[in-house]
């Protein structure tokens, strides 16, 4: 028997702060539902938005069996967003970010997610990680591999002002070139 405790409550109401932002109320008992919350909740661990649930790499990607038992025990508050637990405002703007890349697409999120969990949690180089994801998930295309992972480097790996200011400078090159061509 599965009893609730205080800990696991407090997760719980994180997460659904984070579904309500997303605008997404899943349906516990759809499995792309629970896909698409395992990895929206992974990818958020992964940029700082920690709900205390730990992951273990599976068939499907990084996958936490205790917040999926905490989705059938606390079916009906995840189904009804139930949770009065306001969101940091930097946790909100890391949900955002992540609903603005993804959506709530199963598939990018899965991809996103399995490249995290190599890159990160086993510290592989990018091209290795590349490598891992193409063997595990070689159901996808290259176009969902190459958007995904693409996604998921916007999401964790963002430039710092002093990159962001050497890029422009770098373009700003081409985008003269450019108008000169064009007669301007």
């Amino acid at each position: 028997m599965y009893v609730k405790n205080q800990k696991n409550v407090n997760k719980v109401h994180k997460i659904i702060s984070c579904l309500k932002t997303l605008e997404f109320k899943p349906h516990i008992k759809k499995f792309e539902d629970r896909l698409i919350l395992q990895k929206v909740i992974y990818l958020l661990k992964l940029n700082g938005v920690d709900t205390g649930f730990d992951y273990g790499f599976y068939i499907r990607g990084p996958y936490s069996p205790e917040l999926t038992r905490e989705m059938y025990c606390q079916q009906n508050a995840f189904e009804n967003l139930d949770s009065k637990l306001k969101l940091t405002p930097e946790e909100n703007k890391k949900v955002e970010e992540l609903k603005r890349l993804f959506g709530l697409d199963p598939g990018l999120l899965e991809v996103a997610a399995t490249y995290g969990y190599f890159v990160i949690e086993k510290k592989l180089s990018p091209v290795e990680a590349l490598k891992r994801v193409k063997k595990f998930k070689s159901f996808f295309s290259e176009t969902q591999l190459a958007v995904g992972i693409s996604r998921f480097k916007q999401l964790l790996f963002r430039p710092s002002a002093e990159e962001i200011a050497g890029m422009k400078q770098e373009v700003a090159v081409w985008q003269k070139v450019a108008i000169k061509r064009l007669g301007g």
